[in-house]
């Protein structure tokens, strides 16, 4: 099962659950999922990235690094599931602000 799918699982079925803890900093499942579609959201919505598109990270070891490898695998879809990805995502938010 790919990263991002174990992510997005998790983030359903165990939101509250720690996903990662770095230099004292946890996120649990829910919040490092967000952070995940908000990045993916960037990527293709202002920097215009697209499916199958490479992107160079130059990081040092960090939660942030763990959320680009979730978005390096979101970047194998395709556009018209990347486009299916933002509709279930806007659709999570609605339901979240109810």
């Amino acid at each position: 099962m790919p990263l991002n799918n174990i992510i997005e699982n998790n983030s359903l079925l165990r939101p509250d659950a720690p996903a990662i803890s770095f230099n004292g900093v946890s996120r649990n499942f829910a919040e490092h999922a967000q952070h995940i579609r908000k990045l993916v959201s960037r990527l293709t919505g202002v920097a215009g990235v697209g499916p199958q598109q490479r992107v160079a990270i130059l990081s040092q070891n960090s939660s942030e690094y763990v959320e680009c490898c979730g978005v390096s695998e979101v970047s194998r879809l395709t556009a018209d599931a990347i486009q299916e990805m933002h509709h279930i995502i806007a659709a999570r938010e609605f339901l979240a602000k109810r």
